[in-house]
């Protein structure tokens, strides 16, 4: 997949630029981008258009810093781009129909904001309502217990605050360190959830959970980490034997990649099928 980079004239060397940067510095985009995000009331929305919008515009070789260049693309394709888009998601990719709705959303409230009219109504037939609701399902008491069994002590972490709290997983891979607590006479953590959006609300994990959580929190320092308030509750994988891997890439897991690790744990516990073509 194609990243968003910002070249360095001088050295002709660039940088990975982030989904979340193009919402704090407006200098990176152009005038249509301005538009589209700056007409969106929820800090949430907001976020969510923008990641998607990213992604969608780098599958179609573009960016963000060249939204004005893809709304001047003849209507018909990019109609087309967006049912592209839709059936590999769909098909290939197999994901949800809210993601896919998520998708037609953001990329219908660009448009539309910068009066460019789409046939919505022939878009929306290539969506298929009726396939399975898998991504956030609640799991049973055997499904965790299967789980665990087979994960190392990140993926504890993820099933088990998945299953205590009943949050969504796009909402639990933005959780940082600072939006926990643990209660001490309770054995057990308080989460802030949306931290700082409207949409922010409290849970509080299991006694099993909060445990596991300490213990993943004390292998990440005892593996030479660094944990403050900014570090990310679930981070990327690392090799402890790397202390500047350990220290410096400390990244935040995307919310695609901790879908596809959810996936494919819950494949070689027997939870749930294949994905056809993906899963081995």
């Amino acid at each position: 997949m194609l990243k968003a980079v910002a070249v360095d004239t001088n050295t002709g060397t660039g940088t990975i630029i982030p989904p979340s940067q193009y919402l704090q510095d407006t200098t990176l985009t152009q005038r249509s981008y301005h538009i589209f995000i700056n007409s969106l009331k929820s800090k949430m929305t907001k976020k969510e258009y923008n990641r998607v919008l990213y992604h969608f515009l780098q599958r179609h070789n573009l960016s963000i810093e060249r939204t004005d260049e893809f709304l001047n693309l003849p209507v018909k394709e990019i109609e087309s781009m967006v049912i592209d888009d839709i059936t590999t998601m769909q098909q290939k990719e197999k994901l949800s129909v809210s993601a896919v709705q998520i998708l037609t959303a953001s990329i219908q409230h660009l448009c539309s904001m910068n009066d460019v009219l789409l046939n919505w109504r022939k878009i929306r037939k290539f969506i298929n309502t009726d396939v399975p609701k898998h991504n956030d399902e609640a799991y049973t008491h055997d499904d965790v217990r299967k789980l665990l069994q087979i994960s190392d002590i990140r993926m504890k972490t993820v099933f088990l605050v998945l299953a205590s709290t009943g949050i969504r997983i796009d909402a639990l891979h933005d959780i940082k360190l600072r939006n926990l607590t643990k209660i001490d006479s309770h054995n057990l953590y308080k989460l802030i959830v949306y931290a700082g959006y409207n949409e922010e609300y409290l849970v509080f994990t299991s006694i099993e959970c909060a445990a596991i959580i300490d213990e993943y929190l004390d292998y990440r320092k005892r593996s030479g980490e660094i944990l403050n308030g900014d570090s990310y509750l679930i981070r990327e994988a690392f090799d402890n034997n790397d202390i500047k891997q350990v220290r410096e890439k400390s990244r935040q897991v995307t919310t695609s990649t901790l879908r596809n690790m959810i996936h494919n744990h819950l494949v070689k516990a027997g939870i749930r099928k294949p994905r056809a073509g993906h899963d081995k």
